[in-house]
């Protein structure tokens, strides 16, 4: 945008413009001020203006729960729904059950590769879990193809932080054991779904493995020991992980040095039990010795983990997480520990703890995941290993004084459209915002409901 004025004959004060710009995006816009006496140039200045713009979209998510055999639940939408421009809508998710909780995430979260390693690993690995499960995710086929094609874009994508010393966090820079470990990890799991070079499977865990200490452990590394300088032992319980799950692979040929580091691995976490304090710690040991197929030592640490747990609310239970490998905040990292404890906890009988823990994990997920990499990441393998249970029976709908014909719950219902404002609908809108929805469900199992509201708000309102 360039203004121009000339200059009049002894003026010689500043110029003011007043200048009133909207636009529907956030942004910046350069303006050129040029002043000009006798057909000639005598000032020109620039300045660098904020656009605020008019509204941006937002949604916003409510988590209920409902258990069977009768669930009942009066829910108030909140109140900065009111704050939503037209055109506004709103709607139900109905999750039939917490396995159903994941595959909806998967089919959100699965997308594109990009960025560094972990951010490419986090992208690729929805998408394995998609074509894994198959039909059992709900996905339609062409979902399912799209997820392939986003296996196939991630696994090509690793190749950037390959060397032969493993992986890296960006093309070029010095490999890292606990990101070698997560490479192996991710490249097992892709080739259960995709096609994956058998001789790139080797080459990555014999990377791996000459990373091990003497004593059998796994170095912290740069990129962990930066981020959380304490987890010596998730480290090493990781790279154990990723040996177990490559040799674990069907078809996977006889590999005796790769066992016979697995073992020294395991031999050394055994030996560290006594050391492990946290929470997170006690938590990736289990893990690692029910993958290593340890699993005396993995029960003998379920006294303390169930110990520590916490209740913050009715049939809800959660675990602190002191720390997260990639150095993420307090709650990423209460998710990440939570996620953990409920894939040891499964394979014991603790399942009324297992599925209070998933009730409290399916209230942090968030549109884009569960707060963050790994905390996604571990969140999807929680409900994936305790959230087989689907939920059977009747959902019934009230909007005010409304009520909705009752819904017979099948395993594949997983969106009902409630409300679409545009199209008339502001009294409903109005209601639902005033009175709240009642719900009520009949059967066996576990609803988890979201309500959504969508819509548009001025930038210059806070959300």
């Amino acid at each position: 945008l360039t203004l121009r004025r000339g200059a009049l004959a002894g003026e010689a004060g500043a110029l003011r413009w007043g200048l009133d710009l909207s636009a529907h995006r956030p942004g910046s816009a350069l303006l050129v001020v040029s002043v000009q006496r006798g057909g000639q140039e005598v000032f020109q200045g620039e300045a660098v203006i904020a656009v605020q713009g008019r509204q941006r979209p937002v949604q916003l998510v409510q988590n209920v729960t409902l258990d069977g055999p009768e669930g009942r639940a009066q829910v108030s939408l909140d109140p900065r729904v009111a704050q939503l421009e037209a055109p506004r809508r709103i709607f139900l998710r109905l999750i039939p059950g917490l396995a159903a909780e994941a595959t909806l995430s998967l089919r959100g979260l699965a997308r594109q590769p990009t960025g560094c390693f972990e951010q490419t690993t986090a992208a690729t690995y929805p998408s394995a879990l998609v074509l894994a499960l198959g039909a059992q995710s709900g996905a339609s086929p062409s979902i399912l193809s799209e997820a392939a094609a986003h296996a196939e874009a991630g696994a090509e994508r690793l190749r950037r932080f390959e060397s032969p010393r493993g992986f890296s966090l960006h093309p070029g820079e010095g490999a890292d054991p606990w990101l070698t470990a997560l490479g192996l990890r991710q490249l097992s799991r892709l080739a259960n779904v995709i096609s994956i070079d058998a001789t790139r499977l080797s080459r990555a865990a014999a990377a791996l493995v000459a990373w091990q200490e003497p004593d059998g452990s796994f170095p912290i590394g740069a990129f962990v020991g930066a981020r959380a300088p304490k987890a010596h032992l998730a480290v090493s319980a990781t790279a154990c992980e990723a040996l177990a799950a490559y040799l674990q692979r069907p078809g996977q040929p006889d590999a005796p040095q790769i066992k016979a580091a697995l073992e020294r691995g395991l031999d050394y976490l055994v030996a560290q039990i006594p050391r492990a304090r946290a929470n997170v710690e006690r938590a990736y040991l289990a893990r690692a010795f029910l993958v290593g197929q340890r699993i005396e030592q993995a029960e003998a640490l379920l006294p303390q983990l169930v110990s520590k747990v916490l209740r913050p609310g009715p049939e809800l239970a959660k675990w602190s997480g002191e720390w997260s490998l990639t150095g993420a905040g307090e709650e990423a990292a209460t998710i990440e520990a939570t996620a953990l404890i409920v894939q040891v906890l499964n394979g014991f009988e603790h399942g009324q703890l297992v599925r209070e823990a998933l009730a409290w994990l399916a209230k942090q997920r968030r549109a884009r995941g569960f707060g963050g990499t790994q905390a996604t990441i571990l969140a999807l393998e929680a409900f994936l290993a305790g959230g087989r249970r689907q939920a059977e029976g009747v959902l019934e709908i009230a909007v005010g004084r409304s009520t909705r014909p009752p819904l017979q719950l099948e395993q594949d219902l997983q969106i009902q459209v409630l409300g679409d404002n545009p199209a008339g609908q502001e009294a409903y809108f109005r209601e639902a915002l005033e009175q709240g929805l009642s719900l009520s469900f009949r059967g066996l199992g576990t609803l988890q409901v979201q309500i959504v509201a969508e819509g548009e708000v001025p930038y210059e309102t806070p959300w």
